[in-house]
């Protein structure tokens, strides 16, 4: 066994801290797992993480988003992100508290060992082989790969599973098998280990990937169950089961469940349901409480959705709206508005329901609630957001209600078709001319980043057929060689940026040294709007800025991408996060409402040598 102190002085300061605050918490159950072996936590927002970190007995290395060990990115990500967007806070405030959080954060999450998780296949493969490297080392490893991160719910649903290559690197390493230990840390304050999940041998590692993860999530599901089972279990030992203590413990188990109808619910559920049924406790009171009683506020919000609900698609898929006059309207508060997207998936024959909620101003947060037919995960994607295959989300920006509404339904309608035809096999159909347009033109180029298990990330032709592919591509006509996202065509001299963040990405049929990448751009700059900011990313790795003023000389938009981050097998992913879009309309100049930054006319494309 490894006695070697992982953490830091910082963190270990800091675990000590803050354990007498978290007295209440049970820990009885997270017994310590002989190492190495890798935590697979729900994530239940940051509550999971955090509370993992500070009361497991073991010192597991957490994986963490490489932002947040960068002072510099992680002043990006807290203004840019968390307080101006999620939060709304002004522009000075928002400043200070990302300043503040900068010079704390980056030296804690170092102090705690976290292995930074990148999304750039390059860095992936580094990222695991530290991670490996530290498993062989006898050092634990902590990770969340719960798509629904920010989920109430108990229940985990689909997850992550690049995290699994873990054991093919251990293995060769070692000759054994890695451990995955799933932890559950819930609202009944209690955090609980799990049996560890491991691979067998005998069966190639791809054919038993599935299996091992559909144990891990099962296990996930058993823990979330079995808190309240478990304390039942201590209390047993302790004292005799009276009402008064049985009534809690019943609530705890049935909020859990979901009612026991969560994935997580099995016989054992049901026989210590059961149990604390029979002491006397007024159960029906507590289920009309929990999953039957609503606010008359809360009734009059979904009475008005209903009414004002669209149907598509045969009437399978709902689409219902909350508008800030909507919550105005009945005075409705945060807690009345808490799970609204759970209507849409009771109404008879819907198996796809989108909740649109108004934020602010041009603001729409998306809740998708989809059955078989559709992946929730893969169309929320599309519009840079996430979840898992049955719930997801996303918020769009700059957008009316009806431009939001198409949008969503133009992405699901796209899926759908897209499915079909994987079945029928003809996926190589729809990436030629004219088939499944929006699928080849979106689709491919979405939000999401590419694992290191996907072996074909990007299905469409390199950008030219021909090895002379250093020239200047025109974005003034039909071109096929770039998949774009965001973008419009409302001139005839190239493509313009709508919103706040566009996607462009190409694929080069051979790699040379390091290549420059040399655009044409012109901002939407004028006396009304005199300044447009943008950042340019590869992958999440941020690259190059350009700062568009009008009457002052352009900047260079030269980007130079080395070799490392280069590859004929993938695509080069970039992203433009503009700030100072906006849109004619706003200024006085027509009726076009969507918000315009840059033009792009060009891309020349040459190597460095």
């Amino acid at each position: 066994m490894n006695k070697k102190k992982i953490y830091g002085p910082l963190a270990r300061f800091l675990r000590a801290g803050v354990r007498p605050f978290l007295h209440r918490w049970d820990t009885s159950g997270a017994q310590k797992a002989q190492p190495p072996a890798v935590y697979v936590v729900h994530h239940r927002n940051m509550s999971g993480p955090v509370h993992t970190l500070a009361l497991l007995p073991d010192e597991p290395r957490p994986w963490v988003l490489h932002v947040f060990l960068d002072r510099h990115e992680c002043v990006a990500q807290y203004y840019g992100y968390t307080f101006r967007k999620r939060f709304g806070w002004p522009a000075p405030a928002a400043w200070a508290a990302a300043g503040v959080l900068s010079l704390a954060v980056p030296a804690v999450v170092r102090s705690f060992g976290a292995i930074p998780v990148y999304r750039s296949l390059k860095e992936t493969r580094d990222m695991m082989e530290q991670s490996a490297q530290a498993l062989l080392r006898g050092e634990s490893i902590m990770l969340c790969p719960d798509v629904a991160y920010d989920s109430a719910a108990p229940a985990t649903g689909e997850i992550y599973k690049g995290f699994l290559q873990l054991e093919k690197l251990y293995h060769a390493g070692t000759g054994a098998h890695l451990r995955f230990v799933p932890v559950y840390c819930g609202k009944t304050k209690r955090i609980v280990t799990g049996e560890p999940v491991c691979f067998s041998d005998g069966a190639p590692f791809r054919t038993q990937r599935e299996e091992v993860a559909g144990r891990i999530v099962d296990g996930l599901n058993a823990l979330a169950a079995a808190c309240g089972e478990l304390i039942l279990d201590i209390v047993r030992e302790l004292t005799p089961l009276t009402p008064e203590i049985a009534l809690p413990l019943y609530v705890a188990i049935s909020t859990d469940t979901g009612g026991f109808i969560y994935s997580n619910v099995t016989a054992a559920t049901h026989r210590a349901a059961a149990e604390l049924m029979d002491t006397g406790i007024d159960y029906r009171a507590v289920n009309k409480l929990f999953f039957q009683t609503k606010s008359r506020v809360r009734m009059q919000l979904e009475a008005a959705m209903l009414a004002e609900a669209k149907f598509y698609d045969s009437n399978r898929t709902a689409v219902l709206s909350v508008p800030r006059s909507l919550l105005k309207k009945f005075h409705a508060t945060e807690s009345d508005a808490e799970e609204l997207s759970a209507l849409g998936p009771q109404i008879q024959g819907v198996d796809c329901a989108v909740t649109m909620r108004e934020l602010g101003d041009g603001v729409w947060k998306f809740s998708l609630r989809t059955g078989e037919r559709v992946n929730a995960t893969e169309v929320c994607r599309l519009l840079g957001g996430g979840g898992h295959a049955r719930a997801a989300g996303a918020t769009l920006e700059g957008v009316t209600q009806a431009e939001a509404e198409e949008k969503m339904l133009k992405f699901k309608i796209m899926l759908v078709v897209f499915i079909a035809l994987v079945y029928y096999g003809v996926t190589y159909c729809m990436l030629s001319p004219g088939i499944c347009k929006y699928y080849a033109d979106y689709y491919l180029l979405s939000a999401r980043s590419f694992s290191i298990d996907e072996e074909r990330a990007f299905l469409h032709k390199p950008i030219t057929e021909t090895t002379n592919y250093f020239r200047t591509y025109r974005f003034n006509g039909q071109n096929r060689n770039f998949k774009v996202l965001g973008f419009v065509r409302f001139d005839d001299r190239g493509i313009w940026s709508t919103g706040n963040t566009v996607r462009m990405s190409f694929r080069l049929p051979q790699v040379y040294s390091s290549v420059w990448l040399d655009f044409e751009i012109d901002p939407y700059v004028n006396k009304k709007n005199e300044n447009v900011f943008a950042e340019v990313y590869l992958d999440d790795r941020k690259i190059d800025e350009w700062n568009f003023q009008y009457g002052r000389k352009m900047p260079k938009t030269r980007i130079k991408i080395a070799r490392k981050y280069l590859s004929s097998e993938y695509p080069v992913n970039l992203i433009f996060k503009i700030d100072g879009a906006v849109s004619p309309k706003s200024l006085g100049f027509g009726q076009e409402n969507r918000k315009f930054g840059l033009i792009f006319n060009s891309l020349r494309i040459t190597p460095d040598d």
